[in-house]
């Protein structure tokens, strides 16, 4: 919708629909109730008026672009429940997904072939920095309470706790870590703690957690810790995106793989 014609909507509500209304369908409402028409008036009040929007299949998840809120003309984003405003997203993710959001509402119209580069370029850099161990890519995890006050201790808490066993102790109740999915400890790498070239056989026989959480004040993700590329790409971009594109009616994105 052009600026033009989004205002030309505005007048035609305040000029032609809200008479129509009052003229006619409120004196059938009132015929029908047995009403007096002079107690029942129809006055719109006018909102947010936006030139573009994009609403997802959820309840109060969209994005509009207000070009006008209650007759003042304005030129601003209001997004509600999208990933780009919550905290437990990778800080990256919610920065990349508010600049895909804006590539979709931005136009007059969708450009595919922009959405799909943006899309795929991205996700190799998130690649990059997920090989990288970069914390950017980390799912954003505090340690709420006590342990031992939980009756079901969540998963990013085993994580903290497995590195407060072999690396150092520093997570404990409001602390913020960075959680990835884990796919391997190699033992042999130079920088593994010795605590847990010991517990070696331990952790192969027994396992360990499905999931590492790096404290905030480290630079990146120990090497030694393998982490798994795709299911951490899935989580911070891949299931993000596919909720969006479905929105638009698209099936410009293809599930292949980026590594």
């Amino acid at each position: 919708m052009t600026d033009n014609n989004v205002f030309k909507s505005i007048e035609i509500s305040k000029k032609e629909l809200e008479p129509f209304l009052n003229n006619y369908i409120v004196k059938e409402f009132c015929k029908f109730h047995n009403i007096k028409e002079d107690n029942v008036f129809l006055n719109l009040k006018q909102e947010n008026v936006a030139r573009s929007s994009l609403f997802l299949d959820v309840k109060k998840k969209y994005i509009l672009n207000v070009v006008n809120a209650e007759g003042v003309p304005v030129d601003i984003l209001d997004i509600k429940g999208m990933v780009s405003n919550r905290s437990d997203y990778p800080p990256y993710t919610k920065d990349k997904i508010k600049e895909l959001l804006i590539l979709i509402i931005s136009g007059d119209s969708i450009n595919p072939s922009a959405i799909k580069k943006f899309v795929e370029e991205t996700k190799k850099e998130i690649v990059k920095y997920l090989k990288a161990g970069d914390l950017r890519v980390g799912r954003p995890v505090y340690y709420s309470k006590k342990f031992e006050d939980y009756k079901k201790v969540p998963t990013h808490v085993l994580g903290m706790e497995f590195w407060n066993k072999y690396n150092y102790k520093i997570f404990e109740p409001g602390v913020k870590g960075y959680m990835f999915r884990l796919k391997s400890i190699d033992f042999t790498h130079p920088s593994t703690p010795e605590a847990l070239k010991k517990d070696e056989s331990k952790l192969k026989y027994e396992g360990f957690p499905n999931y590492i959480c790096v404290p905030a004040e480290e630079e990146k993700c120990p090497e030694y810790y393998n982490l798994d590329i795709e299911e951490n790409l899935n989580f911070c971009w891949n299931e993000r995106v596919t909720e969006i594109i479905k929105a638009i009616g698209s099936s410009i994105l293809e599930n292949k793989k980026t590594f």
